[in-house]
């Protein structure tokens, strides 16, 4: 039902009126444990969240 009256209204609505945002997943190296002096000692891949800014619709 794509590229529809009712299907653009709603991709209007959402991303320009209501402006949510959007997010991609990105892998990043993280320290996850550090030596009393500070300096990281283990570091794990996580996903993390990045806001970005949406396209118009």
């Amino acid at each position: 039902m794509a590229d529809t009256g009712a299907s653009n209204l709603v991709g209007k609505l959402f991303f320009n009126l209501v402006q949510t945002k959007c997010f991609v997943l990105k892998a990043e190296k993280i320290c996850t444990k550090r030596s009393r002096k500070g300096k990281c000692q283990k570091y794990e891949f996580k996903k993390l969240a990045h806001i970005r800014r949406n396209l118009s619709y």
